[in-house]
């Protein structure tokens, strides 16, 4: 009777001890594996303007397929945007090496070979595309060859739509803002009320809308619809090409010299006084946007000037003159152009472009259009020197560019979009977000994570703390007795 009391002493104790083990293994495995299990993307956000890197991580472990991801890097690359590279595409691909060289700094080795590298271009190259497709390509060809000789994962380079750049820039706001997936007591989790934002972006050649409407009147307005951490939104999306920036001053800038008697020297009412600058025919009529206003005797290398008047009054009326409003008359879902629009509702996320103006006139994140418009209306009469030294770390063109494009966004979103006094209150103009540029390249990146495996499920242990603690406690104190037990036996 004792040595079976005492063989079953033993066997207790041995099954905890090996419980034990066990179970501190997968513990430890488990807390390995997490802690470490960190993935990387590298996005090259191709603008009209400029080329930006984006390095951006999350952990390996996602929520619904989609990556909970943050930036850890980011490289502006010297010199101007791809698309000007048509004559010398190599150069488009020399211009990116010494930021993508940096990255390989930020990024582990061991993750390397599974860090995807992607470059997209937006409407810059769009234009250039549908201008003359070849020299897209070879631009694009040279980055891709670029991309291969570098120890990443091979992604993709290409152009995005219009479409696409605006789905992308709808969910970097909403994933910034919270609306997508929240962070409460160390976990993710969907919101309970699902309540999203609109977002508003304003590139060099061309400007994007992206919301969630009531409804969708119009059949031929096919919404965007998202998957994200496990659930679906439906979207209404537009992209205006040659309303960025860059391409509409392009195009007042014609309108003026169109407007005008044949001379050398045209007044700019956008520009303030004391500027002047000379451009050539071809800076005018070069890109896609004005192609179809070139005179009978273009010559692309003659040059006029024009000098800034610092007239805000008549600044506004020709900016309002650049948007087709008849095109839209007695239609009751009309932006301009004779597109189709609902009605916007909710908050927005207004950033790039516009918030660069905003920066500009010293305004705070949100604020009124009252404020906005007295504000812009006092900038505007300023002259050349005076905002060079209230503005001494920005570019001149900049500098020039901005009561042009105050105006620009003001008509934009007052007879475009249709924002009332009390919506645009509801515009937040943002740069950054806890450290996080507001650019589509993160729901570029976003979207990308869906398509990359996580790390191997079969080995991750489903033990908490509390859980591992209560076990090792239960099976050290059976282990104990029994030892206990077997010691009283032996006696």
């Amino acid at each position: 009777m004792v040595a079976k009391k005492l063989i079953i002493a033993i066997s207790v104790m041995f099954c905890s001890l090996l419980i034990i083990i066990s179970v501190s293994i997968a513990f430890a495995t488990k807390k390995k594996i997490l802690s470490s299990g960190l993935k990387y993307g590298i996005i090259l956000d191709a603008g009209s303007s400029r080329t930006t890197a984006f390095v951006y991580q999350w952990p390996a472990e996602k929520k619904h397929n989609t990556g909970l991801v943050t930036e850890k890097y980011h490289c502006r690359i010297e010199g101007p945007g791809i698309a000007t590279y048509k004559e010398n595409p190599k150069q488009a691909a020399i211009a990116i090496l010494d930021c993508l060289n940096r990255t390989l700094k930020i990024i582990p080795k061991e993750r390397y070979s599974t860090t995807q590298v992607c470059l997209a271009a937006t409407a810059g190259m769009r234009l250039l595309e549908l201008q003359d497709k070849p020299a897209a390509q070879r631009i694009l060809s040279e980055i891709e060859a670029l991309f291969k000789t570098l120890p990443f994962n091979f992604g993709r380079v290409h152009i995005l739509t219009g479409r696409e750049e605006a789905i992308y820039a709808w969910i970097s706001a909403n994933y910034l803002k919270g609306n997508l997936v929240k962070r409460n007591n160390k976990q993710y989790r969907h919101p309970f009320i699902v309540r999203t934002s609109g977002a508003l972006d304003l590139g060099g050649a061309s400007t994007q809308i992206a919301f969630t409407p009531r409804r969708i009147l119009n059949k031929l307005a096919t919404p965007a619809k998202v998957m994200l951490y496990g659930h679906k939104y439906v979207i209404y999306t537009q992209s205006f090409e040659c309303y960025g920036k860059d391409e509409a001053e392009r195009r007042y800038l014609v309108n003026i010299y169109q407007a005008s008697e044949a001379k050398t020297t045209y007044e700019s009412p956008c520009w303030p006084s004391g500027y002047n600058k000379t451009v050539s025919m071809d800076d005018l009529f070069g890109s896609l946007c004005t192609a179809s206003k070139r005179p009978a005797n273009y010559k692309p290398d003659d040059e006029i000037t024009f000098k800034g008047t610092g007239n805000p009054a008549k600044c506004q009326e020709l900016v309002y003159l650049l948007f087709d409003f008849e095109a839209c008359a007695g239609k009751s879902y009309c932006s301009f152009d004779g597109i189709y629009m609902p009605k916007i509702r909710g908050k927005f996320m207004a950033f790039s472009g516009f918030y660069h103006i905003s920066r500009a006139l010293r305004l705070p994140t949100s604020f009124s259009v009252t404020s906005f418009s007295e504000t812009l209306l006092s900038f505007c009469t300023k002259g050349w020197a005076e905002l060079k030294f209230i503005l001494p770390d920005d570019k001149d063109c900049d500098i020039r560019q901005y009561c042009f494009d105050g105006f620009l966004m003001h008509t934009l979103l007052i007879h475009g979009y249709k924002f009332s006094p009390i919506r645009w209150k509801k515009i937040s103009f943002m740069e950054t977000v806890n450290g996080i540029h507001v650019k589509w390249s993160l729901g570029y990146m976003l979207s990308i994570t869906n398509t990359i495996p996580q790390e191997i499920e079969e080995i991750r242990s489903k033990i908490s703390t509390t859980t591992f603690q209560i076990v090792l406690s239960v099976f050290v104190g059976t282990g104990i007795i029994s030892i206990l037990v077997i010691c009283k036996l032996m006696l």
